[in-house]
């Protein structure tokens, strides 16, 4: 009493010649697995390498940086040595300087120099008075 249209005949024909239980379709399944596993390890190999490029780029940049550093850090190092070495001998031939002279001599030579440089003796006059302005207020 089933009233099986030959279109429903039809498509059961060809379902039957494809049913997941034919050795054709177990085959096609396997070889699709097998074929989505192959591309899966390829773009694994590809992210693999890709990373271990980027990290050696990365190791290379790192290691040009610290050269760098490294060479700007002893240029820094020898510019403050030799400011602290005229600074040392600056105080030096200052020091010689007052012991050797007595004060009239001195006298003129501040005379010399204010006269020599009137603008910035004015200049250092006002700044030495602010200072010792707001020494005396404390």
């Amino acid at each position: 009493m089933t009233n099986i249209t030959p279109t429903q005949s039809q498509f059961g024909q060809q379902a039957g010649s494809h049913s997941p239980t034919t050795p054709e379709f177990k085959d096609k399944a396997q070889e699709a697995g097998t074929t989505a596993v192959d591309k899966a390890k390829e773009v694994a190999s590809n992210v693999v390498d890709k990373t271990k490029q980027m990290a050696g780029t990365a190791a290379d940049k790192a290691k040009e940086m610290a050269a760098t550093v490294g060479h700007k850090a002893d240029e820094t190092k020898a510019a403050v040595g030799s400011g602290i070495q005229s600074l040392a001998h600056s105080i030096e031939c200052g020091g010689r300087y007052l012991q050797q002279q007595d004060f009239k001599s001195i006298g003129d030579d501040v005379t010399n120099l204010i006269r020599r440089n009137p603008i910035p003796a004015i200049v250092l006059g006002f700044g030495l008075g602010f200072l010792l302005s707001r020494a005396m207020r404390s």
